[in-house]
């Protein structure tokens, strides 16, 4: 993985990673409905939800990489 980025930069660049790996840094939620990555720091989010990525898991164990 070449590429390191803040949330806000891969959000920005969405459509240019595309199938890319890359690696994300940011404050992970993992509660009830809730399972993102949020941009750090704090000062530098967006209004709402737009400095998160979303991430979905499938049921039973849990498999980040």
């Amino acid at each position: 993985m070449e590429h390191h980025l803040s949330v806000n930069q891969a959000l920005a660049r969405l459509a240019e990673l595309d199938g890319q790996d890359i690696s994300v840094q940011g404050i992970l939620s993992f509660d009830f409905e809730d399972v993102c990555i949020s941009h750090f720091p704090v000062a530098e989010r967006s209004e709402g939800y737009r400095s998160s990525i979303w991430l979905t898991v499938g049921s039973g164990a849990l498999g980040f990489d």
